[in-house]
């Protein structure tokens, strides 16, 4: 599954597959990827 939809995934964020930092296969139905220059930190802190 992974290397099926290294590529597709990899485009969803505009990056390639070559951007792959490390991937985590630990899991059963899919997996986890690290992209260089991909993040889910948000750049404001909440509003209280």
């Amino acid at each position: 599954r992974f290397v099926a939809t290294l590529t597709q995934v990899t485009s969803r964020y505009g990056r390639r597959p070559t951007s792959l930092e490390s991937a985590d296969l630990r899991h059963t139905e899919g997996y986890a990827l690290r992209l260089r220059g991909v993040t889910t930190v948000s750049a404001e802190a909440p509003k209280k």
